[in-house]
């Protein structure tokens, strides 16, 4: 959302809370005209409240993680915000297949957002065309493809 411009407008506009992992590591961005390295601070909207810092449940990300071990790779930063989104029933926006397919399979598919649809929600158009895997189309085929696997996995 840095890189597309969209950052500051979307934490005035919507209740944004991030998982404590998630805002240890998100460190910098490139800039996509220049390809400079920038930094991320986040303690601003932290401190002033746009933006809230959340820590997951360990037996809820324990829970995920050994339901998706066997059929998806799962970093700590998208366990954390799937526990978040199970325990608070809150949307989760991202851009990674695999905790799209995650969510299906933890019944919380209903609560993936694609970041298209999340700026179009709140009229938020972003300043740049975002990247195909931000799309509404690809969180629908993501989502699909979680069924399926779903479906595969299934204990009979």
């Amino acid at each position: 959302m840095f890189r597309l411009g969209t950052w500051d407008r979307l934490v005035g506009a919507v209740r944004v809370s991030l998982a404590a992992t998630v805002v240890a590591e998100a460190d910098h961005y490139y800039d996509l005209d220049t390809g400079a390295k920038k930094v991320i601070d986040l303690q601003p909207y932290v401190g002033d409240g746009r933006v809230t810092v959340e820590d997951g449940d360990v037996m809820e990300m324990a829970r995920i993680r050994d339901a998706c071990s066997r059929c998806l790779e799962l970093h700590v930063g998208e366990l954390e915000s799937m526990a978040i989104v199970a325990k608070r029933d809150c949307h989760f926006c991202t851009a990674d297949g695999a905790a799209a397919k995650a969510m299906v399979l933890m019944d919380l598919g209903g609560l993936a957002i694609s970041l298209e649809e999340l700026l179009r929600r709140h009229g938020l158009p972003p300043k740049r065309k975002p990247r195909p895997y931000f799309s509404q189309a690809q969180m629908k085929l993501w989502l699909s493809e979680g069924g399926v696997l779903k479906a595969q996995t299934a204990k009979l």
